[in-house]
């Protein structure tokens, strides 16, 4: 062969194999790229980034493409893609949203390979579970377990000055005495200082609905569906929130009562409460505003033997069903469903874990020793069931019917009618 023709090959042969390399090249470090949506609360952020930075170094193809959006908007946001088909490959999403979007198609079924069935059902709460399984399928994966009450934040300088020990009471009646002793009054006998701040719409809603069931009555009527609270227990119930402003007199309208109420920790922030109930989620607030204030939290007392409750489903990570990368996103969130990412995922958050092998790790409790009150009653939560539209029932309806008993205006039994013809008004609106 002549030299020249040696070069010409020599030469194609090189180029041949650098377009070889080039195409192997692509076809290893090609990557396709899913998209994230999230809030843009700086701990889940911060959470939220370590995880997915873990998963692109096990998984150089899959890039994560993490947008964050204002907390106030984002539901509304997630509302409005799902029924435009303008969302992202997955999201972020409170759990009670999750129903409406499996009835309109618009969210993908968990895949087994993800999580069985089987494991989903020995592994997660009930509470964390309840609003995404529909008619033997799971659609997401939990992030926390939303204890939306069950605590009380205490404030221990105001209980030095009233004499009561560090503690949590023994039962309502210690309560109710000692929040007496803590309350401050005028001249005029009008409260300046509530000894239990307890009145917004999250707070009327669970204190009223775990009563009912500590006192042996679902909330629920025998279909599963529509609300049964125009009953004696109900009534109790309801009587038993009122009478800590009508009849014991240690929460003030003015203070605690505006809109849908102002929320008792921040009633409490502002010193105007010496006891406030609260979810433990409140403790990372206080806190970061409050460094220097000595307050504790404790569990608040229960009816009855054990202290069952009803919680909402919490956040949650899900698939939309239009997204042409499921695969890679069942991918990305298996990875947030990984002991390791999920216990981090929980202790950055500073939320509660919707698995129970993470929420019984004694780890947790060395980094959060005042998650253990919570941690102590998640076994006795129940999910509260389909709601239709959260806002309305807790607003429009626990809160509302319960500030007309408070006011007088309308009779126990009368508002507790008038809430459950209302709520099953809304489950058959959604309906």
């Amino acid at each position: 062969m002549r030299k020249g023709n040696k070069k010409k090959l020599l030469f194609f042969l090189g180029v041949s194999i650098c377009v070889s390399l080039g195409f192997l090249a692509e076809s290893v470090f090609a990557q396709t790229k899913v998209t994230l949506w999230g809030h843009n609360n700086p701990a889940f952020m911060k959470a939220t980034e370590l995880v997915i930075a873990r998963f692109e170094k096990q998984n150089p193809d899959i890039k994560v493409n993490y947008q964050v959006f204002p907390y106030d908007d984002f539901n509304q946001k997630m509302t409005v893609a799902t029924a435009t088909g303008t969302g992202p490959d997955m999201s972020q999403c409170w759990g009670e949203y999750v129903p409406r979007y499996i009835d309109a198609r618009a969210v993908a079924s968990t895949p087994s390979w993800v999580m069985t069935k089987a494991e989903f059902e020995k592994m997660i709460y009930d509470p964390s579970r309840g609003a995404i399984t529909s008619e033997g399928k799971f659609y997401g994966m939990p992030l926390e377990f939303n204890v939306g009450d069950n605590g009380i934040v205490t404030n221990w300088d105001m209980f030095d000055e009233a004499g009561i020990p560090h503690r949590a009471s023994e039962n309502w009646d210690e309560l109710i005495k000692w929040a007496k002793k803590l309350t401050k009054y005028d001249s005029k006998g009008n409260v300046t200082r509530c000894g239990f701040a307890y009145t917004s719409s999250d707070q009327v809603t669970f204190i009223m609905t775990k009563t009912m069931r500590q006192l042996g009555r679902d909330i629920r009527a025998k279909d599963g569906l529509h609300f049964d609270v125009d009953n004696p227990i109900a009534y109790k119930a309801m009587g038993f929130l009122a009478d800590f402003t009508r009849k014991h007199k240690v929460n003030s309208i003015d203070i605690c009562y505006q809109g849908e109420g102002t929320a008792p920790h921040e009633v409490f922030a502002k010193g105007l409460a010496a006891m406030a109930d609260s979810g433990p989620w409140v403790i990372g607030v206080l806190q970061e505003e409050l460094p220097e204030l000595g307050f504790g939290y404790v569990n608040d007392p229960h009816f009855g033997e054990l202290p069952y409750f009803y919680a909402e489903n919490g956040w949650t990570m899900i698939v939309l069903e239009g997204s042409p990368h499921k695969t890679e996103s069942w991918k990305v969130i298996k990875s947030f469903a990984e002991l390791e990412n999920a216990g981090d995922w929980n202790i950055i958050t500073g939320t509660v874990p919707a698995r129970k092998d993470i929420a019984t790790d004694p780890v947790l409790l060395e980094k959060f020793p005042w998650l253990e009150p919570t941690l102590n009653i998640l076994p006795y939560g129940k999910w509260i069931g389909l709601l239709g539209d959260r806002d309305r029932v807790f607003v429009d309806g626990f809160y509302m019917h319960v500030m007309q008993a408070i006011r007088d205006e309308k009779t126990m039994e009368e508002a507790c009618r008038d809430l459950n013809s209302f709520l099953n008004g809304v489950i058959d609106e959604y309906r």
